[in-house]
């Protein structure tokens, strides 16, 4: 078994030599960092379990430190080293993320008690982790959710596309769902039983790279265990030239059997200009390019995305059924969302941990609240379309917007939703059929406050 990793943040080199006792005492390894900018390279490159950090550090460094751990070590546990604090600065400090601290001079078995707590708690935060992503594959998190024109078109693409064996190139920016459309077309192909596996290519040296894709001597490579199957290569750009070539060859013979698909959050063609990637490889892999939109694009969708994320998060957690409140959907509609539906649903993550019952903007992420308002839909139409086009996408995507907020306000409700409009039922159900939304998907089952969401396309009521 793989010894915990103890990182020690402290520029006293031989206060840090002094805790390495403590840190075998209790199984784990040792490593030290003078600085916080040594202890973030480090997070780089190794599976930190356990950090002991000086607490005498500067708050804006201390701050930076606690961000690059969330960041990138988010179950990494750490543990606080420093003087005896009073109550408010020991609070502070918790509040920060510290789950222990220990004052010094350090007393051994006090420090021996606390690494012995911290190494628990990773495991169980480690433990939940991995619980989490794999019901994540198996669960909502997997379905392409959305009633705009941008996701209906979608859906029929991947459904046009699913049966053939052609490579598809998926693009668009980070946190768009370029992984999920990926899926998405695995499982209405004729694949469907055979394995999804993913590799990022950006998460490898070119030697491990290359291992991972094509197998050696004493294993087998990716490309071969996916026969019958489907293999997303994410971020492909990353793949140094010699692995192109190598790629290259493969798709040329049809080797293997599984199908390729690829992702990218760079511009393959631009990569190509510059030298970076092949242009024979680019026209194996994207016969068929797909296009994510970023969120911002396509607010309609986001109350019934931030909807469906709750009832996730509370499925996969066993909680109670969690709403969202229309200030909360408000505070929601301000934020341009540049880390798109992968930062919704981390928002949606945090709010279900605080909420009781009922998101409240006060439950969101601070940077959500302190957004400024943001209007987005049609922008970029109204600098670039005549001005009745522009006119028109705006008015479209205010409707659409305002449509989704209100039936989630009145849950489905179509007779509370016009008298809330001003308007006659008959003409919001015109504006409805309009926009394909549904009065369905924002029903609520009695009794659970869950929303009730069907894939099949219906009139409005």
């Amino acid at each position: 078994m793989t010894r915990p990793l103890f990182l020690v943040v402290n520029g006293d080199t031989t206060f840090r030599a002094s805790l390495e006792k403590t840190v075998q005492t209790v199984g784990g390894e040792y490593l030290g960092a003078a600085d916080a900018d040594s202890a973030l390279d480090i997070l780089e490159d190794k599976t930190i379990q356990v950090a002991l950090v000086d607490t005498a550090l500067r708050p804006e460094t201390f701050a930076t430190l606690m961000d690059g751990f969330r960041a990138k070590k988010p179950t990494a546990v750490v543990i606080g080293l420093g003087r005896e604090l009073g109550a408010p600065d020991a609070v502070r400090l918790l509040e920060a993320g510290l789950f222990d601290l220990v004052p010094t001079p350090v007393e051994p078995q006090r420090l021996e008690l606390a690494a012995r707590r911290a190494m628990e708690q990773f495991r169980l935060l480690d433990s939940c982790r991995r619980l989490r992503e794999g019901v994540r594959r198996r669960s909502g998190y997997q379905r392409l959710v959305g009633r705009s024109s941008f996701m209906e078109n979608l859906r029929c693409t991947l459904e046009r596309l699913a049966p053939g064996d052609g490579s598809i190139l998926f693009s668009g920016p980070v946190g768009t769902g370029r992984e999920l459309a990926a899926r998405y077309l695995h499982l209405h192909s004729d694949r469907r039983e055979g394995p999804f596996r993913i590799l990022d290519c950006s998460a490898f040296p070119a030697p491990s790279l290359e291992l991972e894709l094509f197998g050696g001597e004493d294993r087998e490579g990716l490309l071969a265990a996916g026969r019958e199957g489907s293999v997303l290569l994410e971020e492909i750009g990353n793949l140094p030239s010699d692995i192109q070539k190598r790629l290259l060859d493969y798709l040329s013979r049809n080797e293997g059997g599984c199908r390729i698909l690829g992702s990218s959050s760079t511009d393959l063609q631009q990569a190509v200009q510059a030298g970076s990637f092949r242009e024979d490889l680019l026209g194996l892999l994207s016969p068929a390019t797909v296009y994510l939109e970023p969120l911002s694009r396509r607010m309609e969708d986001l109350p019934l995305l931030a909807s469906h994320f709750l009832d996730t998060i509370c499925q996969i957690n066993d909680l109670p059924p969690i709403n969202l409140s229309s200030s909360a959907l408000e505070v929601l509609g301000r934020h341009h969302w540049p880390g798109n539906i992968r930062e919704l649903r981390n928002a949606m993550e945090q709010a279900a941990i605080l909420a009781t019952g009922t998101v409240q903007p006060e439950d969101l992420p601070a940077r959500l609240r302190e957004q400024e308002p943001y209007f987005q839909p049609g922008v970029e139409a109204v600098a670039l379309d005549p001005f009745r086009a522009a006119k028109r996408k705006v008015v479209d995507a205010f409707e659409a917007h305002y449509l989704s907020e209100l039936l989630m306000r009145k849950r489905g409700n179509v007779t509370a939703a016009a008298e809330q409009a001003g308007m006659l039922r008959s003409a919001l159900q015109r504006l409805l059929r309009k926009h394909g939304i549904r009065s369905s998907d924002f029903r609520t089952v009695r009794g659970t406050g869950r929303s009730v969401q069907t894939g099949e396309k219906l009139p409005a009521d």
